[in-house]
C-alpha cells in the first residue's frame, strides 16, 4: 500500500486509490491500483499519483495517476539489468495545494563489458536521462522543468530537486535546485551532497543527507539562500520519508524495542519521542495542523490502515 497526505487530503493506494478530506470526512473513489507491493504516493485535491509495483521475481514499476474520470500511466520499466543497476529510478513525487510533481533519473552501468560489477561489487554508472516535471491536476498534463533528481519537494508554487547533471558520472551527489513556477525564477541552494529526501515549509528548505557518519538534516533559509542548521539523526531512521514544521523534524526510527516517531527540535537539537508505534509497518509521519499523523497497519486476516496521531511536540 501506499499513503500521502497534502494539506487535508489524504490518499491511499491498496486495492483502489481513495482520497478522504480529514477536515469533512468525504470520500473519493478513483480507480483501481494493480498494486501489488508498498510503495510511494502523492496527493493533490482529487487528484493521485502514485507507482505501481508489480510482479515478484521480475518486477516491473508503473508510474500512474488517477483523478476524477480520467487515468494516465507516466512510465513503465522493469528489472531486466537488476545486477548492473541500469534503468530508470523514481526520484521521488511530491505534492502542495493545486502543484503535484515527480522526478525520475535514469543511469546506464558502465560495467557493461566488465565482470566487476557482478563478481566484485565494483559498480559505477552515468547519468543518461529523466527529468523532474510538474503533473495538472484533474487533466494530468504534464511538462518538465528541470533535470534529472534524486528527490523533490513542494510548497505553493516553489518546486525544489536534488538535481543530477546528465551524461555525468553518477556520485550519488547532488544540487538543490528550486524553481518558482509562478515567474519561471530558478536558483541553487548550497554546495553538491548526497540528498535523499527533500521538505519545505515556509521559508524553510530541509535536506535529508546520508553518509558515512550516519543519516543528518541540513536546513537553509530560503530568503537569505544561507545554512541554517546541520542535525545529525539517529543511524536506525527510515529514510523514505520525514516532515518538516514549526522548527522541527519528525520521522520513523527504531530504539532497542520498538519502531517509534520522533522529533527534533531544529533550534536546540533535542530527540523527542512523539509515540511508540503498535502496528508495523508503518508509513508516515506527516505533520497537519500542529499534530503530527502517522499509519499503521495491525496484523488480520483483513487487511486495513489505521491512521494514528498526536500532538506535535
Amino acid at each position: 500500500m501506499a499513503f500521502a497526505l497534502a494539506g487535508s487530503r489524504f490518499a491511499w493506494v491498496g486495492d483502489r486509490v481513495t482520497v478522504a478530506d480529514l477536515a469533512s470526512g468525504k470520500r473519493i473513489k478513483l480507480a483501481r491500483s494493480g498494486n501489488e507491493n508498498d510503495t510511494v504516493a502523492a496527493v493533490s485535491g482529487s487528484t493521485v499519483m502514485w507507482l505501481q509495483v508489480t510482479g515478484g521475481n521480475s518486477v516491473v514499476d508503473t508510474l500512474r495517476a488517477a483523478a476524477p474520470g480520467r487515468q494516465k500511466r507516466f512510465g513503465r520499466w522493469g528489472d531486466d539489468d537488476y545486477f548492473l543497476g541500469s534503468g530508470p529510478r523514481l526520484g521521488g513525487l511530491a505534492s502542495d495545494g493545486k502543484t503535484l510533481a515527480y522526478a525520475i533519473y535514469r543511469l546506464t552501468s558502465l560495467e557493461q563489458k566488465s565482470d566487476a560489477c557482478y563478481e566484485r561489487g565494483i559498480c559505477h554508472w552515468k547519468v543518461t536521462g529523466g527529468g523532474t516535471f510538474v503533473v495538472s491536476p484533474g487533466s494530468l498534463s504534464q511538462r518538465r522543468i528541470m533535470r534529472p533528481a534524486t528527490a523533490v519537494a513542494v510548497e505553493g508554487s516553489i518546486v525544489a530537486a536534488a538535481t543530477l547533471k546528465p551524461a555525468a558520472r553518477y556520485t550519488g551527489r547532488t544540487q538543490i535546485v528550486l524553481v518558482n513556477l509562478a515567474n519561471g525564477s530558478r536558483r541553487s541552494l548550497g554546495t553538491p551532497l548526497p540528498v535523499v529526501q527533500l521538505s519545505l515549509h515556509g521559508d524553510r528548505l530541509a535536506a535529508l543527507i546520508t553518509g558515512r557518519r550516519g543519516p543528518s538534516v541540513r536546513v537553509w533559509n530560503l530568503r537569505t539562500r544561507e545554512l541554517v542548521t546541520t542535525r545529525r539523526l539517529p543511524a536506525r531512521m527510515k529514510l523514505d520519508h520525514f516532515g518538516l514544521a514549526h522548527g522541527k523534524v519528525v520521522f520513523l526510527t527504531f530504539t532497542r524495542r520498538h519502531e517509534v516517531v520522533m522529533s527534533v527540535d531544529l533550534r536546540t537539537g533535542r530527540r523527542e519521542i512523539v509515540a511508540q508505534i503498535r502496528s508495523s509497518p508503518a508509513s508516515g509521519p506527516w505533520i497537519w495542523r500542529g499534530r503530527v499523523l502517522w499509519v499503521e497497519r495491525p496484523y488480520s486476516p483483513h487487511p486495513h490502515a489505521l491512521v494514528r496521531s498526536a500532538p506535535l511536540p
